[in-house]
C-alpha cells in the first residue's frame, strides 16, 4: 500500500475540479465505490454538484485562508494485494482521514478500476464547516506512514516501503508517479539498471561514461550545477547524485577529469530530446490559443505563429524560455 498527499498544480483549480476527475469525463464510468462524508444528501456520482456547491458554501465563509484549500489523498494498493470490499475501504478511508486530523471535514472518496491496481482518490475540503477554520496537518507524511502500517497489518496487505531502512529517499514527482501509475519511475529503474552497469564497467574516461549510458537510450548532461540522467524516449531526467553518490558532478570531475560533452550520436539522442518537447510546446500552444479570450496579444500572436511552425516565433518561443529558466535560477 502507498498512501501519498498529492500536491496541487499550479493550474488547479480546486476542489469542483478534482471531483469531476475522480468522477471522470469519459462515458465509460471507472468508479466502483464512493463515499462521501459530512455532506448532506451526498450518496453517489450523480451527486457531485450538490457536493461542490456545500463545499464552496463553506469556502465562501473564510476569506483569509490563502493557497489550497482542497486536500488530494491517494491511496494505491499493490498490485497482487485482493480486492478490498466496501466495508474494508471505508475502514481505510476514514483510519487515514481521521489520522490527519479531518474526521469532521467535508469529503468524498472513490475507488478507480483504471489502473493495473487498485486506488481510491479522497478529495477532503481543508475548510472546518462548523468553525470556518483552515486545518493544514503538520508532518502529514509521518501520520500518513503510520496508519498506513497498522492498517496493512490489519487487512493483511502488502508493507510499504521503509524509506529509513532502504533509504530510498526518490524525488517527490518520482514517488508521485509510483503511487499513481503502480510502476516502477525512472529514478529507481536508473538506481536498478543503469547504475549498477556503470559500477560495474571500467570508465576510463567520459567517452566510456556516454557510450554505457547511451546503450539504454540515457544522455547524460550538464543541468545547472550539477549533472542529470535523461531517458531520450520520454524525455524525463534524475539528478545523477539521485542515482548514485558516486555520480555526482564534483565525484565524476574527480575520477574522469574536467566533463566533456556527449559525441554525436548522443548529441543526436539529446535533439529527439528537444524534438519530442518542441512538439509538445506547439500542442500546449494550439491548445491556449483555442482558449485564449484575448485574440489580438503578442502572445497568441506569437503562440499562432509558432503553432505553425514559423521559424522566428519557435526561435523566440526558445529564447523566452531560456531566459525564464536564468531568472529562475537567479531567484533559487
Amino acid at each position: 500500500m502507498i498512501i501519498r498527499h498529492q500536491r496541487a498544480s499550479s493550474s488547479d483549480k480546486g476542489f469542483r475540479q478534482l471531483a469531476h476527475y475522480i468522477r471522470g469525463r469519459s462515458a465509460k464510468p471507472r468508479t466502483t465505490w464512493f463515499l462521501a462524508a459530512n455532506l448532506p444528501g451526498v450518496t453517489s456520482t450523480d451527486n457531485l454538484e450538490l457536493a461542490c456547491r456545500l463545499v464552496e458554501a463553506v469556502h465562501a465563509q473564510n476569506t483569509r485562508a490563502g493557497g489550497d484549500r482542497t486536500y488530494h489523498l491517494v491511496i494505491s494498493l499493490h498490485p497482487e494485494d485482493r480486492s478490498l470490499d466496501m466495508k474494508e475501504l471505508r475502514h481505510v478511508v476514514e483510519n487515514l482521514v481521521d489520522a490527519l486530523g479531518f474526521s469532521e471535514h467535508q469529503y468524498i472518496a472513490a475507488r478507480h478500476n483504471d489502473k493495473d491496481h487498485e486506488h481510491v482518490h479522497v478529495a477532503i475540503n481543508k475548510i472546518h464547516p462548523g468553525t470556518f477554520r483552515i486545518h493544514s496537518p503538520a508532518w502529514d507524511h509521518q501520520k500518513l506512514f503510520a496508519a498506513g502500517r497498522a492498517l496493512e497489518a490489519e487487512l493483511e496487505l502488502t508493507p510499504l516501503r521503509s524509506m529509513a531502512r532502504q533509504r530510498e529517499q526518490l524525488p517527490q514527482r518520482a514517488a508521485d508517479c509510483e503511487a499513481h501509475q503502480g510502476i516502477d519511475s525512472f529514478a529507481r529503474w536508473a538506481r536498478k539498471t543503469l547504475a549498477p552497469v556503470l559500477r560495474s564497467t571500467e570508465l576510463q574516461s567520459w567517452a566510456d561514461m556516454h557510450d554505457a549510458c547511451g546503450r539504454f537510450g540515457v544522455v547524460l548532461r550538464l543541468h545547472g550545477n550539477g549533472l542529470v540522467f535523461e531517458d531520450a524516449e520520454r524525455g524525463v531526467r534524475v539528478k545523477a547524485s539521485c542515482v548514485g553518490r558516486e555520480f555526482s558532478k564534483p565525484r565524476l570531475c574527480k575520477r574522469l577529469g574536467n566533463f566533456q560533452a556527449a559525441s554525436a550520436r548522443q548529441l543526436a539522442l539529446r535533439q529527439a530530446i528537444e524534438s519530442r518537447a518542441l512538439r509538445r510546446t506547439l500542442t500546449n500552444q494550439r491548445k491556449a490559443i483555442q482558449k485564449s479570450p484575448h485574440p489580438g496579444s503578442w502572445r497568441h500572436f506569437v503562440a499562432s505563429r509558432a503553432a505553425n511552425r514559423d521559424t522566428r516565433a519557435i526561435r523566440l518561443l526558445r529564447r523566452q524560455e531560456r531566459q525564464r529558466g536564468s531568472h529562475d535560477l537567479e531567484r533559487g
